[in-house]
């Protein structure tokens, strides 16, 4: 059950019970084995992306995907004069339970300014808790400059455990002009940081990077419409300091008619600390992307180099290929046919052979009128022999009255043969009431 409630002409009140996200589509593919540090899902489901654009802050302390199962939601969003506020609570049934709890101000100070706080809170059961609250802000000066900051605090206790306390931190200043721009950002988290409500996938780190690039537009009647080199270096220390990370990168851009570009990316020598080494790697990246016509768009994307094995008891570094392409098909304007291809694999410098993954994902939508449309999915990876197939029909009237009926086939190796890990039939019929 769904309730959107206008308080005001400026104040909505949305809320939920037992959502259903039964008809979202399911997540791009990514390569999930070999992975350092988690991977990052982007929010799909319409409660909670709808007005997620308030809780934006420098850093990452908002992500919904964390709520994994949730109960029930209630979110009030508004504005008044150049003040805009949020609040969102939710509960989450996964984990034995938890609360969400998210505040947010934000005001406008001057044209483009903006100064705000936050405050987020996320309880387990056994008197765990995460609570944090800070202060972030964009300012604009000179029609040029640009400063992004924000500063926050956490307080967190864990299975019973004393409170912890640590610091975030994050400074970015950017001067941008035609042909010209300029970026130098720092990042400082302590180790004992948390933010349970969002997405950091490392603290401990004191992160610096530089980077600085050119545009150039040739003149009229040329094939080519700019051309863009640019340089970034990253240096990382921990808390103690220990130098982690350090990453120098040259790159090369280009943009031609037909929506079409080509990038060059160049690391000539990476240092990468793990399990208490030294690694030095090296990388290169070639990305193609064009859209010559309406029907057609399509892109490459191949990276070689070195990559570290993070599960092998002695970590070590081995020969890498990363690819994916896709292609998008449009054949007439009710239909669109969509490939997409991912591939890594992990050799050791002798030939043997850690690790293939390739995954296959096919795609397919037909509107067959104004309201009604059908999209079917197909996803394939190779290593585990994982898969699934979706197949959804939709009657949209309007946004928030429509009918869903799908089915979902997941199959999966077990043993030698490939079987069926689960069948869903679902029905889904919704009605916005306007009072």
């Amino acid at each position: 059950m769904n309730l959107k409630y206008g308080l005001t002409p400026d104040w909505t009140m949305d809320s939920t019970y037992n959502p259903d996200f039964s008809q979202i589509e399911a997540d791009q593919p990514q390569i999930q084995v070999n992975q350092r540090f988690p991977l990052f899902y982007s929010e799909k489901r319409p409660f909670f992306m709808e007005g997620s654009d308030i809780f934006s802050t420098p850093l990452l302390l908002v992500h919904t995907r964390t709520l994994v199962d949730p109960e029930y939601g209630l979110r009030l969003t508004g504005q008044e004069g150049p003040v805009s506020a949020g609040a969102l609570r939710a509960r989450d049934r996964s984990q034995g339970g938890s609360s969400f709890d998210i505040a947010r101000v934000n005001a406008a100070v001057g044209r483009e300014s903006t100064l705000g706080g936050i405050y987020s809170s996320r309880g387990l059961q056994g008197g765990q808790f995460n609570r944090l609250g800070g202060v972030d802000g964009t300012l604009h000066f000179r029609n040029i400059y640009t400063l992004n900051f924000q500063a926050v605090d956490s307080f967190s206790r864990k299975n019973g455990a004393h409170y912890i306390e640590g610091a975030g931190y994050r400074f970015e200043i950017s001067r941008a002009v035609r042909k010209f721009f300029i970026d130098a950002a720092y990042t400082d988290l302590h180790p004992n940081f948390r933010a349970d409500s969002g997405f950091i996938s490392r603290v401990d780190i004191r992160d610096t990077v530089l980077s600085a690039g050119y545009r150039h537009y040739p003149n009229n009647g040329s094939a080519l419409q700019s051309v863009n080199p640019s340089v970034t270096y990253d240096r990382t220390f921990n808390h103690k300091g220990t130098l982690t990370d350090e990453l120098l990168a040259l790159s090369l851009s280009a943009a031609f008619p037909y929506q079409t570009s080509l990038s060059v990316s160049l690391e000539p020598s990476t240092l990468e600390r793990f399990g208490g080494a030294d690694f030095h790697k090296k990388r290169a990246d070639f990305s193609f992307s064009s859209e010559p016509t309406s029907y057609l768009s399509g892109s490459v994307d191949l990276g070689v180099g070195e990559k570290l094995d993070y599960g092998a008891a002695v970590p070590f570094l081995g020969d890498a290929l990363d690819k994916s392409a896709s292609v998008t098909i449009r054949p007439t304007s009710r239909l669109s046919l969509e490939q997409r291809y991912i591939g890594s694999r992990l050799d050791t410098k002798g030939g043997r052979r850690v690790f293939d993954e390739n995954i296959w994902r096919e795609k397919a939508t037909f509107q067959w009128n104004r309201e009604v449309s059908t999209r079917i999915v197909f996803q394939y990876g190779t290593l585990r022999h994982r898969g699934f197939a979706s197949f959804l029909t939709s009657y949209l009237l309007m946004p928030g009255t429509a009918v869903h009926v799908g089915y979902d086939w997941s199959f999966g190796r077990v043993v030698s043969d490939l079987q069926t890990t689960r069948r869903l039939v679902f029905a889904k019929a919704s009605y916005l009431f306007r009072l």
